[in-house]
This record gives C-alpha cells, structure tokens and sequence, in this order.
C-alpha cells in the first residue's frame, strides 16, 4: 500500500478521476478508520498515541509531512518554515502547507478544488492553487522557500517549472527538491532524470546540499533530495 501510496501522491500526467478516487478510497479512508497512513507519522511528530478524532488524525499527518521533508533534506531546525512565504508544488491533501507555520503558506494543486469539494482539504489559512506549476501566478522574487516533494517528474514540462521556481523565489531563497532518479518512464511519471539532468534544470540555483535515499517514490531508482538556493 506505501508504494502504491508514494507512487500515485502525486500523479499529473494520468487521469485526475482516477486521483481522486485514490486519495478518497484509499487514503482518506484509512484515515477515517483511526489509523496514520504516513509511514512513521508518530515518531516523526514526537506523539505516542494516533489522536482520536478524524480531524485531530488530518493533523498528525500534515505535522508528520512537514518533519519528514526536513528530515529527507537534513534540515534540523524545526521551525525552518516558521515566518516565510512557503510555496509547495503538488502536495495534495496531505496538509504541509498547512502545519508548517509559514508566515504565508502556497501550494500549487490543480486538483484543488475538486479536493476541496471532497472534503479531503484542512481548514487552515494555507492558500491552494488550482494550476499546475508550469505558469505560477506568483510575482517575481515573492517566495522565501518552495518544496516539490515527488512531483518533478509527474509535471508536464520539468524545465518550465524549475523556471518558475527559479523566478518566484526571492534572492537567497531555498528550493528543497526531492525527486526519483534512475527510473524509468511510466504512464504515472512520464520523466526520468540522471543526476546530471537534475543539477542542469536546477541551474542557476546553487545547490548547498544533497543526499541520496535507496527507496524510491515509484517504480525503479532511488530519490535524491536537493537543497538549494537562489543567489542573493
């Protein structure tokens, strides 16, 4: 199911019906039925026990996403986000644009409303934009940090959003990409970067840190985390 999850949360290319359904059917239910569906969700917020209620569940899981995007791109301040303008690319519903106390929270997701409509969004002061990442309609030099946690190779032109990326933060601002490498194309990730294709579309980003995480989001490869930023 974990795989199934991480290889479908961000899905652009396919049908957005189907996407749906998923985060309906299977996740959204798993949480209604008193359980975390973020693998290690406890432990990443520090709690021992699942909170009782579906909406206190939503929460957890929010608060587990923002701890484990630090924790992928070893960042060790938990209040990194604390006072900036945080733009996430295709976070879904799982909540980190709401639980990670930005001054400003973004989110470009074009299933958005259709989210919203479902009753699978939080009730938070997070904004969610219902386009894809490719147009940002965000003015230039206006975010502090942007996040796209598996979502790369899910859009439809890779370089177009790094493009965005780039434009939208502000000098010295922070990219903190994570995204699967050697793989192979699918109908649910239809792109497949070397190492060498990342640091070419993050150009001219400079990147401050890296790692490498053996399980991939999809099928094949392994997922590299990249932290980096916009010269000042």
């Amino acid at each position: 199911m974990l795989r199934s999850f991480l290889r479908r949360l961000k899905r652009r290319g396919g049908d957005p019906d189907e996407e749906l359904r998923f985060w309906i059917e299977q996740w959204d239910a798993h949480i209604r039925s008193g359980s975390l569906f973020s693998p290690r969700g406890l432990e990443l917020i520090g709690e021992r026990e699942v909170a009782d209620s579906y909406e206190g569940r939503r929460w957890q899981e929010a608060r587990a996403q923002v701890r484990r995007v630090l924790e992928e791109a070893e960042i060790d301040d938990p209040d990194f986000f604390s006072g900036r303008v945080v733009l996430e690319i295709g976070p879904g519903p799982v909540g980190l644009p709401d639980a990670c106390g930005a001054k400003v929270a973004l989110a470009v997701e074009p299933l958005a409303p259709r989210l919203e409509a479902a009753g699978l969004l939080l009730e938070s002061d997070a904004v969610y934009l219902a386009t894809g990442a490719e147009a940002i309609p965000l003015l230039d030099a206006s975010v502090d940090v942007v996040v796209a946690r598996n979502s790369l190779d899910h859009v439809v032109d890779p370089r177009a959003v790094l493009s965005e990326v780039v434009r939208v933060l502000r000098p010295g601002g922070t990219l903190i990409l994570n995204v699967d490498i050697e793989g192979e194309p699918t109908a649910e990730e239809p792109h497949a970067f070397s190492a060498d294709d990342v640091h070419r579309l993050l150009h001219p980003l400079r990147v401050q840190h890296e790692r490498s995480i053996a399980e991939p989001h999809g099928h094949k490869g392994r997922q590299l985390v990249t932290v980096a930023t916009k010269e000042a």
